[in-house]
């Protein structure tokens, strides 16, 4: 058997266990499968899940920080930045995964002692950044009001059935 076909066994007994609950089964999967590739770090992110729900917060938080240097080292800054997101929510006094947030996306730093929000007086959203850029550019034109709804579509968003009509000879 291959190195392949063994980390695909092992792929979708890690997923069937987390799916049926069973959480320590899947964990040992997901630390097999970091074992075999070292490089991925959704495994150890999977493994950090795994230990979170089993209630042992310390190892997942070990895990989750593999998870985001895997990501960081090839470049994925979302995905280590999610992670290390994850790893404050879980501990917010965690000054490692504080300093590679920051490190990773300045503008969603988190300040020391304030939780996990972005930095004050910091763009919050892209349409602040995009204000921020275009200090003193054109306006936009104003976007067109919105339509009147249409009475006959039902609230999920489907039109009632046609109503039948008589034939026009019937008339």
């Amino acid at each position: 058997m291959t190195r392949g076909t063994d980390a695909r066994k092992l792929k979708a007994a890690a997923a069937e266990a987390a799916a049926k609950g069973k959480h320590k089964k899947a964990l040992e999967k997901y630390l097999e499968l970091e074992r075999l590739e070292p490089e991925e770090g959704g495994w150890a992110r999977r493994a950090g899940e795994m230990y979170r729900q089993l209630g042992r917060a310390d190892e997942g938080i070990a895990a989750f920080h593999r998870a985001a240097g895997k990501y960081h080292s090839r470049g994925l800054v979302t995905q280590a930045s999610a992670v290390c997101q994850t790893i404050l929510r879980m501990h917010p006094g965690d000054e490692s995964a504080r300093a590679r947030l920051s490190e990773l996306a300045p503008v969603a730093a988190v300040p020391a002692g304030t939780g996990t929000g972005p930095v004050a007086g910091r763009a919050q959203s892209v349409s602040d950044l995009s204000h921020e850029e275009d200090a003193g550019a054109l306006p936009l034109p104003a976007a067109a009001p919105a339509a009147e709804p249409d009475p006959r579509v039902r609230a999920g968003g489907s039109a009632p059935p046609p109503v039948p009509r008589p034939a026009p000879d019937t008339l």
